[in-house]
């Protein structure tokens, strides 16, 4: 039986909400025929076309196209705010991504930081690297592991300093190397949750922290919820622990950092509780939760990432970090629904490799190390004339749409 076109929704950039049928379905293969149907969109925009990006054609300027399935293809429907004909004249000279000639209002771009998130197997490690301080989120399995690549990774960066160190919660998987990064680098600051866990993986970094602190090579902090730690142009603000954290999932230090207009959340392997007790302290605070980016929290698990806390943060990008084929079956496909559902971009170390966002306060550029995203919703850049919603046609794999 030859499956049944679906309809699917899209909203972009908060304006435009469409919807489109993709025949013959959810299941398009190489060499295959499909097409697109543009079904109904909001008021006040008008369609100016499809557009597939890698050949940077036009494919159609009318509600229907039909194309050739032969790699992963992303095709964009493109509106314009019917205003935008009668007011901007179209995009003429006035713009190259925020060059602006002499139009002082426009703020200027900060130092730029990258997020290295580190290909790891199936552990954590993100490394933030800014112009004048580093951040170490946890890192990633014992060295001898031979998917933890965390030292030689920040070896290859030339880094020599970290000023803060932070081991989210003590599972190996995320604090397996930290007695190394404390031997090899000049810390200046460690965060622990101070959940205690009986493990040798625990009391080899307690013991490499404790040494560190008595010979005054390091300061020590168990930050709570409601600090706020500022390191050059970058604000960390946390959301979890609070001092009576339950099991060591719940200890999980979770926080926002802002870089300019830029933010983006981490979680450690925080759960459904702390997630919602999350949006709870930071409604009672009056901070907003809303994101750019999220490194989705406990690989992509079903026990994470739930829809209202996704809903709370809408984030435009979504990371998740897990070993190719884990024996867990991280990311879940709950996970991956709630992704979908915030219209989020995904991507992840196990199909990606290293995946690096550089930010310079005011937009944000994603890369991998191979491969594409594996949803596309890419956020969209204020100022721009035409709004665009991008999808992505990938044969043969789990997601034929996004």
């Amino acid at each position: 039986m030859d499956p049944q076109p679906t309809m699917h929704s899209i909203t972009v950039n908060a304006n435009i909400d469409f919807e489109y049928t993709l025949t013959p379905g959810d299941a398009v293969a190489d060499g295959e025929e499909a097409t697109l149907t543009l079904d109904s969109y909001e008021d006040g925009y008008e369609f100016v076309h499809w557009y597939e990006t890698t050949t940077e054609s036009v494919l159609s300027e009318d509600a229907s196209t039909t194309f050739t399935v032969e790699r992963s293809m992303v095709i964009e429907a493109v509106f314009q705010s019917a205003d935008d004909n009668d007011d901007n004249g179209g995009n003429g000279d006035n713009g190259d991504n925020g060059e602006n000639g002499d139009n002082n209002d426009e703020p200027a771009p900060l130092d730029s930081i990258t997020i290295h998130y580190i290909d790891v197997g199936q552990a954590d490690a993100t490394f933030i690297e800014g112009a004048n301080y580093n951040i170490l989120i946890d890192a990633g399995r014992t060295h001898w592991n031979s998917q933890n690549k965390t030292i030689p990774y920040l070896q290859d960066l030339g880094i020599e300093r970290i000023d803060l160190v932070i081991g989210t919660h003590p599972h190996m998987d995320h604090i397996g190397d930290l007695d190394v990064v404390l031997d090899l680098f000049d810390v200046g600051l460690v965060w622990k949750s101070g959940y205690v866990h009986d493990t040798a993986t625990y009391d080899r970094v307690h013991a490499a922290i404790s040494d560190a602190l008595d010979a005054g090579d390091i300061e020590y902090d168990e930050p709570r919820f409601g600090d706020t730690l500022t390191l050059g142009q970058k604000e960390l603000k946390v959301l979890n622990p609070v001092p009576d954290f339950g099991g060591i999932h719940d200890a999980s230090i979770s926080f926002i950092l802002t870089h300019g207009d830029v933010r983006f959340m981490f979680t450690g392997d925080a759960e459904q509780t702390q997630e919602n007790n999350m949006i709870n302290r930071a409604s009672d605070k009056g901070w907003s939760l809303d994101v750019d980016v999220y490194q989705a929290g406990h690989h992509g698990s079903s026990t994470s990432s739930t829809l209202p806390f996704m809903e709370a943060m809408t984030p435009s990008t979504t990371i998740y970090s897990a070993g190719e084929g884990n024996s867990h079956g991280h990311p879940h496909q709950e996970f991956l629904d709630n992704v979908a559902a915030v219209n989020s971009a995904l991507y992840g170390t196990d199909v990606n490799g290293n995946i690096t966002v550089t930010s310079n306060g005011l937009v944000y550029e994603v890369s991998v190390e191979r491969g594409e995203a594996i949803m596309v919703h890419a956020p969209i850049v204020p100022g721009y004339d035409h709004e665009i919603a991008r999808l992505l046609i990938e044969p043969d794999k789990r997601f034929a749409f996004a």
